[in-house]
């Protein structure tokens, strides 16, 4: 057991019923992490809606209101191990999640980095990134699964003048969404971002698929 006087809010938007395998992590999660730091205190806050920016808003003003000094956001179709979270507050980075795959069959990561002409590149998560360095600094990810410093997010958006959350139409038709954006502004404010290539190796995205007679 280690000691982090510290108060983490556990964040989670959800739209319609959450996933039966997130209740089981989270229900290991929670006993699993009291056990192992002392002096932690925890909450859980639920914003349900299908507005995903303002489910976000409100539980960061909620957290913020608790006293939160850590937001660990979580995404109700998400399935991860039960020391997610002291993983996570071992690292002491303002800003650290998982790089889970998004819901598609080509298991495309989440994570991304800057390719230096303007662009995107995929971050992937591979077995040996996790044995050798599983800490790794990039532009982009999802808050699916991530860590957040409260004080070090609220400094970086006064300083910004904008919305803690938004999303954004480009003219080609694709969107960029709430985290992703969220990234760009803290790292516009000198805050890095990372990815816990070992955790990422051990989160699930949890997708339904009909089934049909063949």
């Amino acid at each position: 057991m280690w000691a982090a006087a510290v108060k983490v809010a556990i964040c989670i938007p959800t739209f319609g019923d959450v996933k039966a395998g997130f209740v089981s992590s989270l229900a290991r999660m929670i006993p699993a992490t009291l056990a192992s730091v002392r002096g932690l205190e925890m909450d859980t806050f639920i914003a349900h809606g299908s507005i995903l920016v303002q489910a976000r808003t409100s539980l960061f003003g909620w957290a913020r209101d608790w006293g939160a000094d850590r937001i660990l956001w979580l995404d109700a179709d998400h399935v991860f191990p039960a020391d997610a979270l002291v993983r996570l507050l071992l690292w002491r980075q303002p800003m650290v999640g998982a790089n889970y795959p998004r819901r598609h069959d080509a298991l495309v990561p989440t994570a991304l980095a800057a390719d230096g002409q303007g662009g995107w590149r995929l971050v992937e998560s591979s077995a040996q990134k996790a044995a050798a360095q599983p800490l790794e600094a990039v532009d982009r990810i999802g808050l699916g699964l991530a860590l957040m410093d409260v004080a070090t997010v609220l400094q970086a958006v006064t300083a910004a003048g904008r919305p803690l959350f938004e999303t954004r139409a480009h003219a080609d038709g694709t969107i960029e969404g709430e985290d992703w954006l969220l990234c760009d502004l803290l790292r516009a404010h000198g805050v890095p971002i990372h990815v816990d290539h070992a955790l990422s190796r051990a989160t699930g995205h949890i997708r339904d698929q009909p089934l049909f007679f063949a």
